[in-house]
């Protein structure tokens, strides 16, 4: 009985807290509203356009009933550096110039310090429909939310990368959660520039019961068609029930991650859990350390669960579950079903790696199971692999050979 009125002196102290909504008729000029701050809603159905582009100068919660926000000389919508406490909610952004539909924070000299980065963002329901630039939707923030939002048919008709979202210059805690994203290099990107904060890396990220896809159109048309989903910095990874489709052999070979650190990245801690992957060139790339000699933490990547298939008689590619090239520290693999049509399940080159599991897992072996840097059949003679362990999966196709370098697997 006294949880009950604690309940409701609860709800009544949150109603009383609740700023005054503010509405917003659909000829007023949205930026005058936005430089007050509060609680905002659009006019149902609204569209508001700039001539530059819109900021959020003061914290805000803004509902849209399906508006729509229209820029046409800067980002769609912006969120300076050193501010707090930003929501949108069914808002559609758009902007008809090569700038960020939604931008928060940035990565140059304006934001160097831990106090510059922009926090407490969320986008909710949100929307970018037939963008053409680089980055969609761009986020140099921290403490943010992109829930249940969607990008479709985004692409730089001048054939640069460009990407659903990029995460950059920030130290973290993202999440990513439910939505459709599509673009045509990398649906999701994390890292890839300088940071302009010395000694900061994206850190806490989550993606989570998301759709990643290209359009099957822009097959043959596009040529920076790249990946689903590239890390080149992040710590404390979780890639986590991802549904993707559709990448093809194009600027890349068609893998669904690509795992490859750079400009002083690194990749600590990343797990891909119970994700299902189809018509694909390939499920994961991962290199061991940042390509540009900047930083020599070396990568650990794990898989637990999910479904993974690859296609790669008409996606091109190479056809495998993973390419572990220039040592990465482990890589794990655990509890998965895939069944690729490739020449091996796994592949590595000559660079040493610490540690290789693959445990309780159903797969396919190819014609050669493990590739062990130009070793056939799970050769680990020369040693390129400091611990390989291989038991309890159910693989099918195995050569003798393999069979006898593994026992403890069953074979069909």
């Amino acid at each position: 009985y006294f949880n009950e009125i604690e309940q409701m002196l609860n709800l009544a102290r949150t109603e009383l807290d609740r700023p005054e909504e503010v509405i917003v008729p659909s000829t007023a000029n949205l930026q005058e509203f936005l430089d007050k701050g509060g609680a905002i809603r659009c006019s149902a159905m609204s569209t508001y356009s700039t001539q530059g582009g819109f900021i959020a100068t003061k914290p805000l919660s803004l509902w849209g009933d399906g508006s729509t926000l229209i820029s046409n000389g800067q980002a769609g919508m912006r969120i300076p550096t050193g501010l707090k406490g930003f929501s949108f909610t069914n808002i559609m952004f758009q902007t008809r110039i090569d700038r960020a539909a939604f931008q928060a924070g940035f990565i140059d000299g304006t934001q160097v310090t831990l106090d510059q980065v922009p926090s407490d963002v969320k986008l909710d329901h949100c929307s970018v429909i037939n963008y053409r630039g680089k980055h969609c939707i761009e986020i140099h923030a921290k403490d943010v939310q992109i829930l249940n939002s969607e990008v479709r048919d985004a692409y730089d008709p001048g054939g640069r990368d460009s990407q659903a979202i990029w995460i950059g210059n920030t130290p973290g805690n993202i999440l990513v959660e439910g939505g459709y994203y599509e673009a045509v290099s990398e649906n999701i990107l994390v890292g890839g520039a300088n940071m302009t904060i010395p000694n900061v890396r994206p850190t806490g990220i989550t993606i989570r019961n998301v759709e990643l896809s290209k359009n099957l159109a822009w097959k043959g048309s596009m040529p920076s068609v790249k990946n689903l989903l590239e890390l080149k910095d992040g710590h404390d990874v979780l890639i986590e029930n991802v549904k993707g489709t559709n990448c093809w052999k194009s600027g890349q070979d068609g893998w669904a991650f690509m795992f490859t650190p750079t400009n002083g990245g690194s990749l600590q801690n990343v797990l891909v859990k119970n994700c299902e992957i189809s018509n694909v060139g390939g499920i994961v790339n991962v290199t061991g350390t940042d390509a540009h000699d900047k930083n020599t933490t070396r990568s650990q990547v794990r898989f637990d669960g999910g479904v993974y298939r690859t296609n790669s008689r008409e996606m091109g590619g190479r056809g495998i579950f993973a390419i572990l090239l220039g040592g990465p520290e482990l890589f794990e693999v655990r509890n998965v079903y895939c069944r690729h049509d490739g020449n091996s399940f796994i592949t590595t080159d000559q660079k040493v790696i610490d540690r290789v599991v693959v445990e309780n897992c159903d797969f396919n072996c190819g014609n050669y199971g493990f590739n062990i840097g130009g070793r056939m059949h799970g050769d680990n003679s020369v040693g390129y692999i400091k611990e390989l362990i291989c038991r309890g999966n159910t693989i099918t196709g195995a050569s003798n050979t393999f069979k006898a370098r593994f026992p403890e697997n069953t074979y069909v």
